[in-house]
């Protein structure tokens, strides 16, 4: 009888040794785990050089929604628990985000070459810079990080164009790039060809949210330096070729919530446009910013998703029981003509992150979602993000950023609807029990991975509990 009593109390002694172990390695742990620090403030430095820091090249984590309740809709934002599919870094250029694609109009006047490229050569041949991928049926998304978009206003008034130097190029520079903070989100769709004639082949419809993506003050400083605009669009009007033929979309007006005057004083001077003229480009924009909720003028209206910004902020709520906005919405409604590629960019994204795993604060960092109409499905067969990786930021560095990895996602008929899925297994055949499927065709872009892990201070009470729990069944067995 003492030799059993003597063998629980040994037996008692190892598991309390043992919790005291678990409790000084979850300490341990918590101490271990560094907190994400908000990023520091964006370079500001002129142009020329080109010199770029660690923060320069991004990871921006791709998912799709997986949360929804049986039966029901997806909620519309990101959550924790959502799938992660990829992560893709950022393509850095020098030049500014609305000159990336070259948006030159064929001589039909309407059928469009928009071809993303880095301009990391003072030549603009193929040969000497990096030209984005394009294809037929496919919609190609990056994300840049551009050099020539992160100054401040001041350092975009020194500069000067044109034979006299004028500075009211710097001006107009500064009108339309100051805000803008370096990152931005482009694409194109499909490849172009010359020679053939223009044949509508179909409507695109797409829909861009942004949550979190203004400026941001902190401490009294202004961290994030960001306002997302659109910096590039095709078919856009003639009045808006520069004399380089540049297309320029002119500013939005976030007091008007219109494309006015009012927003766009330095792009008149300098291109010699009148009220009317920034009116009448703004109205040919394919890509455009609209008034995310139900008030006021350009409001919103989607027969994409019905999960609209004004239904997410009427309904959902983020981590701190806030309701979600979405501080943008953007559109994009083209008409397609065969053999031409169109596309856009939203700039002044501020990659904004104020994520702590520790508080697991998810609504608290910048998340971009995309949403595609059934329309705009209907001619595509693939959608591929890029991946860049890291860049030395070396413009002379042959090596540069001219590899990237693509996330591919595929486009099926399924289920009496187009459908976007993810091949999970790799054969390029949809398989509904491996395969992700994406039924309400969303796809999210975001600073950071939410999957959270269990908490430091969670991961002791659990094994505290599951201690006790065992000390608990062995005392049980003795008393039987």
């Amino acid at each position: 009888m003492e030799g059993a009593q003597m063998e629980r109390s040994l037996r008692g002694v190892q598991l309390t040794v043992g919790l005291l172990m678990l409790v000084c390695f979850s300490f341990a742990v918590q101490a271990a785990m560094e907190v994400p620090e908000p990023y520091p403030e964006p370079m500001r430095q002129p142009r020329g050089g080109f010199p770029l820091t660690s923060q320069t090249i991004q990871s921006w984590h791709v998912y799709v929604e997986d949360t929804r309740p049986e039966g029901e809709a997806n909620y519309g934002i990101l959550n924790p628990g959502d799938h992660e599919i990829g992560i893709m870094d950022n393509w850095w250029t020098a030049v500014s985000s609305g000159t990336q694609h070259t948006s030159i109009r064929s001589t039909d006047g309407l059928r469009v070459n928009s071809t993303p490229y880095n301009h990391a050569s003072d030549s603009t041949t193929g040969a000497d810079n990096y030209w984005l991928d394009t294809a037929d049926r496919e919609l190609h998304f990056y994300m840049t990080y551009s050099q020539m978009d992160n100054n401040t206003v001041a350092e975009y008034s020194n500069w000067t164009s044109g034979n006299p130097p004028t500075n009211d190029y710097g001006k107009y520079m500064a009108e339309r790039h100051a805000t803008t903070d370096g990152w931005a989100l482009g694409w194109s769709i499909n490849k172009y060809v010359n020679g053939l004639p223009m044949t509508k082949i179909g409507d695109y419809d797409m829909d861009i949210f942004v949550h979190n993506g203004k400026g941001v003050v902190l401490d009294g400083d202004e961290v994030y330096i960001s306002d997302p605009q659109i910096t590039s669009s095709n078919h856009i009007s003639e009045l808006a070729v520069d004399t380089q033929g540049n297309r320029l979309p002119t500013k939005w007006n976030e007091s008007t919530m219109a494309y006015d005057a009012a927003a766009n004083p330095q792009y008149m001077n300098y291109h010699g446009k009148s009220a009317q003229d920034i009116e009448d480009i703004g109205d040919s924009m394919e890509v455009h910013e609209r008034n995310p909720y139900g008030t006021g003028p350009n409001v919103y209206g989607s027969y994409i998703d019905d999960r609209t910004p004004q239904w997410v902020l009427d309904n959902l709520v983020d981590d701190e029981g806030d309701p979600y906005t979405y501080d943008d919405a953007f559109t994009q409604r083209s008409d397609l003509f065969l053999c031409e590629s169109i596309g856009g960019v939203i700039a002044g994204l501020a990659g904004y992150d104020e994520y702590n795993p520790e508080r697991n604060n998810w609504g608290d960092q910048q998340v971009i979602r995309i949403d595609l109409g059934q329309d705009a499905l209907e001619e595509l067969d693939k959608i591929v993000l890029y991946d860049f990786g890291y860049y030395t930021g070396n413009p002379a560095d042959p090596d540069g950023q001219v590899d990237p990895t693509e996330i591919v996602f595929y486009v099926d008929w399924i289920g009496g609807q187009f459908c976007i899925w993810y091949d999970e297994d790799g054969n390029g055949e949809y398989d509904e029990e491996v395969d992700l499927l994406l039924p309400d065709n969303r796809i999210y872009i975001a600073q950071v991975t939410i999957n959270p892990i269990p908490e430091p201070t969670s991961l002791m009470t659990l094994g505290s509990l599951g201690l006790l729990g065992l000390l608990k069944r062995k005392k049980n067995r003795t008393t039987l």
